[in-house]
């Protein structure tokens, strides 16, 4: 982890403008920058950039945060290879984390043994072969893969042990193992697929057999410190750029992708030969809300889209399955008929519940009473309220059924998220609060003397935060909003950076406590309206309201 101070350091050494106009053309409009929104399709420029407060927002599709965060979702990065990003850009040194001194060792193992791999291809004719002639595959996309062969013999063993590295170390990396007492390759006679991280890093590899009577046909690398099956995508590292102007197409096997990139449909990923987890499905959801499920056109292959169907929802990404016909796979779909024609299938595909109508054909009522069950089932594992009640009118429609009667059949299941009401006296109140709060980081001592019960979850978050910052004399939105984890206090405070800062300039003390008395006198009300009522509360009304008309504070 990578300490507080550092990554206020870095938020206050990087220019949110420079750091965007590298990126973006922006615009100089009053006090602001303006351009068109890269996160959304944007016609009228709706992105702002405020220097004083080192914060964007888009008052289009409501994107907004700090330098950091516009990394994250420009560079498709996570959190801590944003700030790593920004500090080399801003010239400030992190201290590297033990694992990643530990895991550099495994790095170049690895690294060494893509390439050893990739170079012994080019020496074994049967196996280059196979890629080109029975598999069909350009050199072009040989070399864009790093595609290898792993020759029998223990070679790559020979040669990195000559080369100093020690045998725990190539066990550590998940290219050898120990049998009685012997240390073996983890691959030998096999077609390799070097698996690369976000970053371009070699972390692992899929093998597979080309000899066909062998078993099992394909192998990956065992988990490693650094890699881990159910966090990555193949072919991700290769094919991230194409994913951001198109749905992403979720394949399931090396070949699969291979062959359809080769034929020029790029926008792909695959699991790492494991079930697709929820971690896989959260990085595609990065690149768009919608996911293409082209599966093999068998049994099989669809009870597999059901289960990815699951995953996908459970992510909030919306589920898209092209079907194939029967006894296709992609790869031979494409090798065979053509990638127009497969882009046919890719461009048309079915929803959840069409594909599910599609694969059962229900005629009887048992038979659609079955399909219903399932369907409801499914669409009670996205967390979308949206996205359920879309599917939910659909269902509806198409089993003609009421939508009360579909709502009735899920009822212990099926919740839709409500925005919070709150009253918008109260709700302005705290807006202007957070505001001088921000500007004036040390009036948060007057907060003390006041129940924090009285405060929404969203200001006492705030609070907290700013707390720690009331030495300072001025803070930033930009600053807090790192440490802020409540997504509705974010884009509240994404609105204040863009405020007038003239509607709080100059507030003294007294007027803080002022606008608190307010806040105090509104809440008691707001009790009163509601019934909850007592001769205390009726005497705290009346005690501020004095308080209030005479000026004191």
């Amino acid at each position: 982890m990578v300490k507080r101070e550092i990554i206020e350091k870095i938020l206050e050494n990087c220019d949110i403008v420079e750091l965007i106009n590298s990126y973006l053309p922006l615009k100089k409009v009053g006090q602001y920058y303006r351009t068109l929104c890269p996160f959304h399709h944007d016609t009228k420029p709706s992105f702002y950039v405020n220097p004083s407060q080192q914060l964007f927002h888009c008052f289009g599709c409501k994107e907004s945060g700090n330098a950091i965060h516009f990394i994250m979702k420009y560079e498709k990065m996570e959190f801590l290879e944003a700030v790593k990003f920004l500090a080399e850009r801003a010239g400030i040194s992190l201290k590297e984390e033990r694992e990643d001194k530990k895991n550099q060792g495994i790095y170049e193992v690895v690294e060494f043994a893509c390439n050893f791999y990739h170079e012994q291809l080019f020496i074994y004719p049967q196996a280059l072969n196979y890629l080109t002639e029975k598999r069909r595959l350009s050199l072009a996309t040989i070399k864009e893969f790093q595609l290898g062969y792993a020759p029998p013999g223990n070679l790559l063993i020979k040669v990195l042990k000559k080369r100093g590295y020690p045998e725990e170390l190539l066990i550590e990396s998940g290219v050898a193992y120990k049998k009685e007492g012997e240390i073996q390759e983890w691959f030998f006679n096999r077609i390799i697929f070097p698996i690369f991280n976000r970053r371009g890093k070699v972390i692992g590899f899929g093998g597979r057999v080309f000899e066909e009577e062998i078993e099992p046909k394909y192998l990956n690398s065992p988990e490693t410190l650094i890699f881990k099956k159910g966090e990555n995508l193949y072919g991700f590292y290769q094919t991230s750029n194409f994913l951001t102007k198109n749905k992403p197409i979720l394949v399931e096997g090396y070949f699969d992708l291979l062959s359809l990139f080769d034929k020029g449909i790029k926008n792909l990923a695959a699991p790492l030969g494991t079930g697709f987890t929820i971690e896989q499905a959260k990085l595609l959801k990065k690149y768009c809300e919608e996911v293409i499920i082209l599966f093999d056109g068998d049994n099989a292959g669809r009870e597999a889209t059901k289960r990815v169907i699951e995953i996908a929802l459970k992510a909030s990404l919306n589920p898209l399955i092209a079907l194939l016909p029967d006894g296709y796979d992609p790869d031979k779909y494409v090798n065979e008929k053509g990638a127009e024609e497969l882009k046919k299938i890719i461009n048309t595909p079915y929803d959840l519940i069409d594909f599910h109508l599609k694969i059962s054909t229900p005629q009887t009522i048992s038979e659609k009473r079955n399909v219903l069950k399932q369907l409801l089932e499914t669409i009670n594992f996205t967390c979308d309220s949206a996205l359920k009640e879309l599917y939910l009118n659909k269902i509806s429609e198409t089993f003609n059924i009421s939508k009360k009667q579909v709502l009735r059949a899920i009822e212990k299941d099926y919740f839709i998220f409500k925005d919070i009401e709150f009253s918008t006296l109260l709700r302005d109140l705290e807006f202007t609060i957070l505001n001088v709060l921000i500007n004036y980081p040390k009036y948060i001592v007057f907060i003390e003397e006041y129940n924090k019960q009285i405060f929404s979850e969203e200001i006492k978050e705030a609070m907290e935060i700013i707390k720690e910052f009331k030495d300072k004399e001025k803070i930033t939105v930009g600053l807090i909003f790192e440490a802020v984890k409540n997504p509705t206090l974010k884009k509240r405070l994404s609105l204040i950076s863009f405020l007038p800062q003239e509607l709080i300039k100059g507030i003294k003390e007294e007027d803080f406590k002022e606008l608190l008395n307010k806040y105090l006198y509104n809440y008691y009300l707001k009790k009163c309206t509601s019934g909850e009522i007592d001769e205390n509360t009726l005497g705290k009304i009346y005690e501020i309201k004095r308080k209030l008309i005479k000026g004191e504070k």
